[in-house]
Formats: structure tokens, sequence, C-alpha cells
């Protein structure tokens, strides 16, 4: 995708708003292209983007059923990048799906953990927002939940954010 988007970016052209989303491991790399978007076409991530011609804005990134990509290092600057750029990222999970927690997260060893702006969606309740796992040592013990790969499928997600 990166080479695709560089070489098929016109410079001289107006400018253009983009969208990343994904699914599972879609999502995760969704994350990883997003972050490198931002880094080459809003590399001034410390001053204001502008609209200037031929630039291309890296807008919202969406991501459904993630599971956990990042380092602490990583998640510190995209949140850096995150506060001075002109789009969000939203990273939604389906209540009860089993992928959002891999790998799993042990306290003894806190490698890989979630970005921020999480919401949980079910079609019985309200999406509500989950604490960030940033910055949190140690990690909370992980839910034991019975694996159930339907709770996974972006159906399941689209039905619980469209249920409310």
């Amino acid at each position: 995708l990166h080479v695709t988007v560089c070489h098929s970016h016109d410079p001289y052209s107006s400018s253009h708003d983009t969208t990343t989303q994904g699914h599972s491991l879609g999502a995760s790399y969704a994350t990883l292209f997003y972050a490198e978007m931002i880094r080459l076409f809003d590399s001034d991530f410390d001053k204001p983007s502008s609209r200037q011609p031929g630039k291309l804005l890296t807008k919202d990134l969406y991501t459904f059923g993630s599971p956990r990509l990042a380092l602490d290092d990583f998640t510190d600057v995209f949140a850096m990048a995150m506060d001075a750029h002109d789009g969000s990222s939203w990273r939604i999970v389906s209540a009860g799906d089993p992928v959002t927690l891999v790998p799993p997260v042990l306290i003894t060893d806190p490698k890989f953990i979630h970005l921020d702006t999480t919401w949980q969606v079910s079609e019985n309740a309200p999406p509500e927002r989950i604490k960030s796992e940033r910055n949190s040592h140690p990690r909370p013990p992980l839910p034991v939940i019975g694996v159930n790969m339907s709770y996974h499928s972006m159906l399941s997600a689209q039905s619980s954010v469209y249920a409310h």
C-alpha cells in the first residue's frame, strides 16, 4: 500500500483526504500504514497541517477486532502524533471477541498493547469506552472468556454499532 499510495499520489493535484480502516490482522496493518502515512505526509506533525495543493491528508483510522500490535514506545509516539494531527483513531471491539486479547498480556511480561481510543460495542448495551492499556504497569489481568469467534466478524461489529 505504501508504494502504491506514494507512486499514485500526484503532488500537483488538489488535496486528498484519506481514511484508513481494517479488520482483525488487517486492522493491525491498517494502524501501521496509518502511522506511516502520518510520518510521510504530515511529517511536520508538530505544526498544524494546512491544505496545500497536492497534499495527501491522512484523516481517520477505524479498526475493528484488532489484536495488540504495539510496544510502549510506538504508542507514545503515535499518541504524540495524534495530538497534533487533524484526524482521529477509532479502535472498535465487539464484546467477547477473543482476537482483541491476542497476544496475551502477562503482568510479568507486558510487551504488546493496544493504542488508545477504544470503544467496546455490543448488541445488548450502548458503546462503552475501554480503559487504555498505555502507561498501566502492571497491566490488568486478562478477562477469562470462552473462545467464540462469532464475536470477531465485521457483521457483529457493524450490528452492534448500528444497534445504538
